[in-house]
């Protein structure tokens, strides 16, 4: 940006309006998995799968346990919209104290314990040399059977190939 600073070119940036429209997917992504949503259409394509009259299944989202990797501003947008659903909602913040968590209506808690014990984790990562490539096989296979992954983050912070690995080993899990 500094060349074109330097010739007085005004630059304009939506980072803060888009990450309102990502926090509103994310949310209702969140939602419905906590409805098992994904594993019930799955589940409804499979014959034979349900009997006559079966109710789609689904723990629901009331005391679900709910991660969010991140909380830079689409996390934020994310877990304010949260507040009110009822989840139990865990925050994986380096730069987060356990104070300031909480006064964001939330709990710290390291990476594996989230992908642990989450219901749903969702990912809203920067993507820094740190993060590169760090969630991977490890810690999809400790998800809790039915789990739901979502990422919004750069792509480049899941190690992909080690997540498919697990998914195709586990179809329970599902990842958006």
């Amino acid at each position: 940006a500094g060349p074109l600073l330097t010739r007085n070119v005004k630059l304009m940036s939506a980072w803060g309006a888009n990450a309102i429209s990502v926090a509103e997917f994310a949310c209702a992504q969140i939602l419905l998995a906590g409805k098992e949503y994904f594993q019930n259409q799955r589940d409804a394509k499979i014959p034979g799968r349900w009997a006559a009259g079966q109710v789609s299944r689904g723990r629901g989202n009331y005391g679900a346990r709910v991660a969010l990797l991140g909380l830079g501003q689409v996390g934020r947008e994310t877990l304010a919209r949260l507040r009110n659903s009822r989840l139990e909602l865990l925050v994986v913040d380096p730069f987060l104290s356990s104070e300031a968590t909480r006064e964001f209506g939330a709990t710290k808690v390291e990476l594996p314990e989230a992908f642990a014990t989450a219901n749903v984790v969702s990912n809203h990562l920067p993507l820094l040399p740190a993060t590169r490539q760090m969630l991977g096989k490890e810690l999809f296979a400790s998800m809790p059977n039915g789990a739901t992954f979502i990422n919004t983050a750069r792509g480049a912070t899941v190690n992909e190939p080690e997540m498919i690995d697990v998914l195709a080993a586990r179809p329970d899990l599902t990842a958006l």
